[in-house]
């Protein structure tokens, strides 16, 4: 009885560090970069956050979005991976889709999936998106 106990035990200990490491992912310190999107199934095409600020614990970013080079706005929490940015016309300067996503993991590639919500036109609606930084 006393083995089994003890081996228990270890078999325990073993399953605890093991989910400790696992917990010990973390996200991005930065979504600073080019990224190649594709969302609602469309041609992929590329957004680029500009800057982060310092700001915890979520931090501003800016950049921009298409091929008008419409306006980026939002936040990044690298803590929870959550991300969030309006994409603004380059013309008016009036917001016409919200971008809501998760971020993978830290590691060699970046993911970002979520949806986004366009206004306006014959293609208002919720879609899906998702995106790679390398």
């Amino acid at each position: 009885m006393k083995k089994l106990l003890a081996l228990l035990a270890a078999s325990s200990i073993t399953t605890v560090m093991s989910a400790g490491a696992a917990m010990a992912q973390s996200y991005p310190a930065s979504v600073v970069g080019t990224w190649t999107i594709v969302a609602n199934n469309t041609q992929a095409f590329t957004f680029t956050v500009q800057s982060q600020s310092s700001d915890s614990p979520c931090a501003q970013i800016t950049g921009v979005i298409g091929a008008p080079n419409d306006g980026l706005a939002g936040y990044y929490c690298p803590a929870t991976g959550a991300v969030s940015f309006l994409r603004n016309s380059s013309n008016t300067g009036a917001t016409f889709q919200v971008y809501n996503g998760q971020l993978s993991f830290a590691g060699t590639e970046t993911y970002l999936t979520g949806s986004f919500t366009n206004y306006g036109g014959n293609n208002t609606g919720a879609f899906s998106f998702s995106a790679q930084l390398p």
